[in-house]
């Protein structure tokens, strides 16, 4: 279906909000999925959609956007969680005669700040300029260009010390590139282009060194659902779990910890949402949590800091929005320690359900208590209960003292090439049954080794990601990890 000229009026006027990761640090347990309306004074803070936003430590930043009557913003505001108090900062820099920025993209990165791209006053067609913002002298300080080209209406994130962009409008083409910024040597570097389709209004964030991109308007007419993660070691993406609000774009979303959240928002009749989902990246699934609080709205603003997320402003046809919402997330500590052959769920006070994953994640009978002791080795998981809030940890690999595989005897099972591209080979010395499963706990490959094979198989056709091979030989069990890249 083809965009109307107003509906691309309406892209202009309702531009998305860029979201950006802060580092975070334990999440509270005491937290329950919750909402809580903030301060939203004075309203020239607040009111405004597809503005930019960024943290830096434990306070945040917006800036830009647009206002009630579609007047771009150069104000920049500064939210200090722990006084709620929204405090004026430095107007973001003009550029000659054009001013303000709707569209752009913000990102954190240490004590500073950095904000580039989108529409001016004066352009519709995206710009390329690039700026850095010092909290502590309240300045901004022109950069290297983003060397990707003019656009507007792109993700951000950063990981560690880098700052990433990524896809965009350079109207009328919509982009898929993406490129690595390096304030250090204040240079930029093209990376692998992102996964999916060429898109804009899509939502980014990262979670612990994984960035993530989905949803968003790749000009079918019905946006887009899918989300892809991007690891910056190997320079790949790989595709996840679609997002589980359908087709979306102009929505939120924020990073806490292990989980990612997207929200708000419109959908592919161009209905306003406030509908809100996390996205568990351990296991790579999807689950509605408690709706956010304000109206439906698209083109909102939001962030995330000291363990809580924060939504306001956008838009809601036929007027803007100027309400502000924190959100405190469940913080379950889903991880799993082993201790003398017994593994512990690090999380208290709980209710707790211990899953076999080498078995579709089924339960194991009477296993709810916080410890529990396999029986045999493989792959376990445990969905932990507080409250209203349910959350399954990573599957772990469990090797009891008496059965680990001796490694000094290679000879009984090898795995190569390790990583590799999805073909390899298994080889023993003996009969072995050997099953290979997914970080979910599925199994995708069995591989029976015997003296009709030569105790030898290949196995291919694995898609990119983490799996483990289990199995016994000769009276003694294995678990391999490998890795599979492409």
């Amino acid at each position: 279906m083809a965009k109307t000229q107003e509906t691309m009026k309406l892209i202009i006027l309702k531009p998305i909000v860029i979201v950006i990761l802060c580092l975070l640090n334990t999440l509270n347990v005491n937290a329950q999925n919750t909402w809580t309306q903030k301060s939203s004074s004075p309203t020239s803070a607040v009111l405004r959609s597809g503005a930019f936003s960024f943290t830096i430590g434990t306070k945040s930043y917006v800036g830009g956007g647009t206002d009630a009557v579609g007047t771009v913003l150069k104000s920049f505001w500064e939210y200090d969680p722990a006084l709620d108090i929204w405090t004026q900062k430095a107007d973001l820099p003009d550029i000659g005669s054009q001013y303000g920025r709707v569209g752009a993209v913000g990102f954190g990165i240490g004590n500073l700040g950095y904000f580039g791209t989108g529409n001016t006053s004066g352009s519709a067609n995206g710009t390329n300029n690039f700026y850095e913002y010092n909290p502590s002298t309240n300045t901004w300080t022109p950069k290297a260009n983003f060397a990707g080209g003019t656009r507007a209406y792109a993700i951000g994130f950063s990981i560690g010390n880098k700052g990433y962009i990524g896809t965009g409008l350079n109207s009328p083409t919509l982009l898929k590139d993406f490129w690595e910024y390096n304030p250090s040597t204040d240079a930029w570097t093209q990376k692998a282009n992102f996964g999916g389709l060429a898109r804009d209004y899509a939502i980014g964030f990262s979670i612990k060194g994984k960035g993530y991109i989905g949803t968003g308007n790749d000009n079918s007419g019905v946006y887009t659902n899918d989300f892809w993660e991007y690891d910056t070691i190997t320079d790949l993406w790989l595709q996840k779990a679609n997002f589980g609000g359908g087709k979306r774009w102009v929505a939120t979303g924020f990073s806490i910890g292990d989980f990612g959240y997207i929200g708000t928002g419109q959908d592919s009749l161009n209905a306003d949402k406030n509908d809100f989902w996390e996205y568990n990246s351990k296991n790579n699934t999807w689950i509605q949590k408690t709706n956010f609080s304000g109206n439906i709205r698209s083109s909102a603003f939001c962030f995330s800091v000291n363990n809580k997320g924060y939504i306001g402003g956008g838009f809601k046809s036929p007027a803007a929005q100027f309400d502000f919402w924190e959100y405190t997330p469940c913080g379950i500590d889903v991880t799993v320690s082993e201790t003398n052959d017994v593994l512990v769920s690090n999380q208290n006070g709980a209710t707790y359900k211990w899953l076999d994953c080498n078995n579709s994640n089924s339960e194991i009978p009477s296993a709810t208590s916080q410890s529990y002791t396999p029986t045999s080795n493989g792959n376990y998981a445990v969905e932990v209960t507080i409250g209203t809030c349910t959350y399954t940890s990573s599957c772990v690999v469990y090797l009891s003292t008496g059965l680990k595989y001796n490694s000094s005897n290679k000879n009984d099972l090898n795995i190569y090439p390790n990583p590799n591209n999805g073909v390899f080979t298994v080889k023993s010395n003996q009969a072995s049954a050997v099953k290979i499963s997914n970080e979910l706990g599925e199994v995708v490959k069995e591989v029976t080794l015997n003296s009709k094979n030569s105790y030898e198989a290949l196995v291919e056709g694995l898609s990119q990601g983490i799996y483990f091979v289990t199995g016994s030989s000769n009276e003694k069990s294995f678990n391999q990890k490998i890795v599979v890249v492409k």
